[in-house]
């Protein structure tokens, strides 16, 4: 683990792969292939949570200027806290729609 730290990837995504291989050798385990899941026990790199950065309202307009046709969408989202995602499957609003739903 603190060789693919030191050679970069973030704390997180060390975490991840080591969650895919642990699960992986865990089915191994169960498969009686191997006698026990070496990834056990294995510690792994703390996430640190670093703190948000905001955007103020001239950044917010200097972004949507420098995004051309997308500005007014670049606004939305900055301005309500909504963030990119798929369309709600049981929402039937076409094209540039905004669904907020729970």
């Amino acid at each position: 683990m603190q060789r693919l730290t030191a050679s970069g990837p973030a704390p997180a995504a060390v975490r991840y792969a080591h969650r895919v291989l642990s699960l992986v050798l865990a089915q191994a385990v169960r498969d009686g292939r191997m006698p026990r899941n070496p990834a056990d026990g294995v510690r792994r790199p703390r996430l640190v949570r670093e703190e948000p950065v905001f955007l103020d309202h001239d950044q917010v307009a200097a972004l949507a200027e420098a995004c051309g046709r997308y500005a007014v969408l670049v606004r939305f989202l900055a301005y309500t806290g909504l963030r990119w995602g798929g369309k709600p499957p049981h929402c039937g609003c076409p094209g540039w729609i905004c669904c907020v739903g729970g």
